[in-house]
């Protein structure tokens, strides 16, 4: 799994801190720090109106078309590719493929053919193409983080990727899928953690009557027993729930 770290946005840096995203040293990491990476770079606790307002850059022309090529073949309907070799990540009439790797952008190509659309298409006026590559890269690492999830994930990792692909969302990338999914894994998520908390407090009632010497011995048999099998059923729903996780976050996007 590749994964990129965007630089942490300040009010003072502004643009100029997008540009720190540096591709060219991107290295592997192992799948079980996919989900610390996520978690540290969805909780910067930036709203999507901070993240438009750092972005905004203001350059002439000759600038800015160092950073990409002039767009002079731009296909409107993504109904009209007919594969990745067509595919262009545009924005602003400039194609930002040579600053994404060619490995994220086949799998953001993935993610676009999911949904028969280019999920840029209605970003906010004037956004930064720097934050622009960060999110492509961002939802990319994050969707396949969201795949390799299950029923133990950590709720707060689920939250801090569904407030990110909020933030994204409010800027007009088309995420609302993946977000949707989040949802849902959520509910998963909750419902499991609440059986968990519900059978330790049905354990530590257990401990507590089989350690009450005053209770007669056919009295805690019988109460044990049935808290034995209360823990058992919430055992029973929480695997049934963790299938059902693995299930919904496997599914083809």
């Amino acid at each position: 799994v590749y994964i990129v770290r965007a630089g942490k946005i300040t009010e003072n840096e502004g643009a100029i801190g997008l540009q720190t995203y540096d591709f060219e040293n991107i290295k592997p990491i192992s799948a079980a720090k996919m989900e610390d990476q996520m978690e540290e770079n969805a909780c910067t606790g930036k709203t999507a109106r901070q993240l438009y307002l750092n972005s905004l850059e203001v350059v002439d022309s000759h600038h800015e078309t160092k950073k990409g090529k002039i767009n002079t073949r731009h296909i409107d309907q993504f109904k009209d590719i007919s594969g990745f070799e067509d595919f262009k990540i545009h924005l602003g009439g400039l194609i930002l493929d040579s600053e994404i790797p060619k490995n994220i952008r086949a799998k953001y190509y993935n993610l676009c053919c999911s949904q028969r659309m280019f999920l840029l298409d209605h970003l906010i006026n004037g956004l930064s193409t720097k934050l622009a590559v960060v999110m492509i890269s961002e939802t990319t690492n994050i969707s396949e983080a969201v795949r390799s999830a299950d029923v133990s994930t950590s709720l707060h990792h689920l939250e801090c990727w569904e407030k990110t692909f909020k933030a994204f969302e409010d800027l007009g990338m088309a995420v609302g899928f993946i977000r949707n999914r989040l949802h849902k894994l959520l509910e998963i998520s909750r419902e499991a953690q609440s059986n968990n908390e519900s059978k330790m407090i049905v354990r530590a009632q257990a401990d507590h009557v089989s350690g009450n010497l005053e209770t007669t011995s056919l009295n805690v048999e019988a109460l044990i027993g049935s808290l034995e099998a209360e823990i058992e059923t919430l055992r029973w729903k929480n695997e049934k729930l963790g299938f059902e996780f693995r299930e919904l976050a496997r599914a083809p996007w």
